[in-house]
């Protein structure tokens, strides 16, 4: 049985056209695959992203609801005045213990501490003792007994007048 030249030619073709488009497929198959991983990603980051929105709303939500309060209760920030206060100098206990309490809050105004430096003369070294006592002698100071070196910084945050009443 011999095969026509027509049969081979055909079959060739048909073997061709097969493989053309066997491979387009599985082409198609390669790019829709790729494309389906990609699409998943932007999903799952669309997901996330929603997440941390919803997430931010409700921050959002609880920060005004402390605002409204805020408002309800008087702390608005144009009725309030800061005061800036520096302390740096060598008290006695007493005058210590007085400008703390001065530091207490209250409803009319309070402190916004934002350092307290404090360092007790009685543990320098005596070289430091030696040279702060001539000092002292020099300024005549030697009749109140100063043994805190004090540096205080802060605000006094106070409520205008105009608004108090």
């Amino acid at each position: 049985m011999t095969r026509s030249p027509i049969t081979t030619i055909i079959l060739g073709c048909i073997l061709s056209f097969i493989v053309f488009h066997g491979m387009n497929r599985y082409s198609d198959y390669c790019f829709l695959t790729t494309k389906s991983k990609q699409i998943e990603r932007q999903r799952r980051m669309l997901i996330q992203q929603k997440h941390e929105l919803d997430s931010k709303k409700m921050i959002l939500k609880r920060a005004h609801s402390v605002l409204e309060l805020a408002q309800n209760k008087g702390l608005v920030k144009d009725q309030w005045e800061t005061f800036g206060v520096h302390i740096q100098e060598r008290l006695s206990s007493d005058q210590l213990t007085n400008i703390l309490n001065q530091c207490a809050n209250s409803k009319s105004y309070y402190f916004k501490p934002i350092a307290l430096h404090m360092k007790n003369m009685k543990h320098l070294n005596e070289k430091n003792q030696k040279t702060q006592k001539t000092e002292m002698q020099s300024k005549s100071v030697s009749n109140s007994p100063l043994s805190i070196i004090v540096n205080i910084n802060g605000a006094f945050i106070a409520k205008n007048q105009s608004f108090t009443q």
